[in-house]
């Protein structure tokens, strides 16, 4: 085998892993499938992963703030 095909091997070995993670592990992660998924589920899906992640960059101000004072 040459090295093109080890790379894209490994390329194809670590794209699978990472698209399967998310619906594996409890905490949702981002991936390209979740994200398609998530889009044909609906917009409130959408909306539901927007408000938390701002809600949790929210809540990050807060503590590094607190930690200033």
């Amino acid at each position: 085998m040459s090295n093109y095909e080890y790379s894209t091997i490994i390329l194809a070995v670590l794209f699978i892993v990472s698209e399967a993670l998310p619906f594996i592990k409890k905490n949702k992660g981002n991936g390209l499938t979740e994200t398609l998924v998530c889009l044909l589920r609906g917009s409130s899906c959408m909306a539901e992963k927007l408000a938390d992640t701002i809600e949790k960059k929210e809540e990050t101000l807060k503590e590094i703030s607190a930690d200033k004072v």
